[in-house]
């Protein structure tokens, strides 16, 4: 299998390319040669320059991209929705339109934020691949819009959402909540931390790897990839400070979420089920406190079954 890999400098981006370039990893996923592109490649929002970039235009059905360029900033989404049009809907769609053409499958990186924010406790159950969206954010809306195009492109494609993703110190130039909270922690620091919002804590390395799967067994449709159980930004933080020896009693204080001034709306309850996962046959991802550990050890390892 080729794979192309797009948004090769973010958080995903660089956890993919760790994995690849771990001795003998590549070839477990089927991986037989690998394009990795960025921003200083070409604007992938240009969809004339995405349908003349020899790497796409080369592309066959033996070909999988992997699309982990998205525009991310949630908070800015709301006071530049072209931008967060631009990068979640258009390079999605531009991608798509590119496979539809050549026959390679796309797998496209979405988020929880397309499902309703809800209020405190309206939501007890995961989210599943088939419940029906409705974001309550600008950003959420241009994920939702970026699905939607790579659906009605007739492209081969899969699409996976996934949430919370962190990676701490094994990429330490990513900056995230684990990261952020980690060197609270480290300096004796205090956190104020909201306490009404949970969801499905992922370490980028685990996404990184369930996608690979995905690539090595590409199935179209809508899937959920995140790390197993579930918490709340307030729960993710103590672990933390747990983790390095600070004490989260004294040093962390919960507030709900009307308490801590944000211009996007956050999803209350945005724990991501993978039945349409387990369906085809993978297995989950490992529990978001064995992530932690890795992620503040700067261990990049991950489990691959029958070694």
């Amino acid at each position: 299998m080729r794979l192309v890999i797009t948004g090769k400098n973010g958080q995903l981006g660089s956890a993919l390319r760790m994995l690849l370039d771990q001795e003998g990893l590549a070839e477990h996923y089927g991986v037989t040669h690998v394009d990795y592109l960025g921003r200083e490649d070409l604007d992938l929002t240009d969809k004339k320059q995405v349908l003349d970039h020899p790497i796409f235009s080369q592309m066959d059905s033996d070909t999988v991209l992997l699309n982990a360029a998205a525009f991310t900033a949630v908070d800015h989404a709301e006071t530049d929705p072209a931008a967060a049009l631009a990068g979640n809907e258009d390079i999605p769609a531009n991608l798509a339109a590119v496979c539809a053409t050549t026959g390679a499958f796309l797998i496209h990186v979405s988020t929880d934020y397309v499902f309703p924010a809800g209020s405190p406790g309206h939501r007890t159950s995961p989210w599943q691949a088939h419940d029906q969206i409705g974001p309550s954010s600008l950003y959420g809306e241009s994920k939702a819009r970026g699905e939607r195009a790579v659906r009605a492109s007739g492209a081969r494609a899969a699409i996976a959402r996934t949430a919370w993703v962190y990676s701490g110190d094994t990429l330490p130039e990513h900056k995230d909540f684990v990261s952020t909270m980690a060197a609270k922690a480290r300096a004796g620091q205090p956190a104020i931390v909201v306490d009404d919002q949970v969801g499905s804590p992922t370490y980028a390395i685990d996404l990184a790897h369930g996608l690979l799967m995905l690539a090595h067994q590409p199935q179209p449709g809508t899937v959920h990839i995140v790390g197993s159980g579930q918490a709340s930004w307030y729960e993710l933080a103590r672990a933390v400070y747990d983790a390095l020896g600070a004490n989260p009693d004294e040093l962390i204080k919960p507030v709900p979420s009307h308490a801590y001034s944000q211009l996007a709306i956050r999803p209350q309850y945005s724990v991501l089920g993978t039945d349409t996962w387990r369906a085809a046959g993978h297995p989950d991802l490992p529990h978001w406190t064995h992530g932690l550990k890795r992620a503040l050890a700067g261990d990049s390892q991950v489990h691959l079954e029958g070694k």
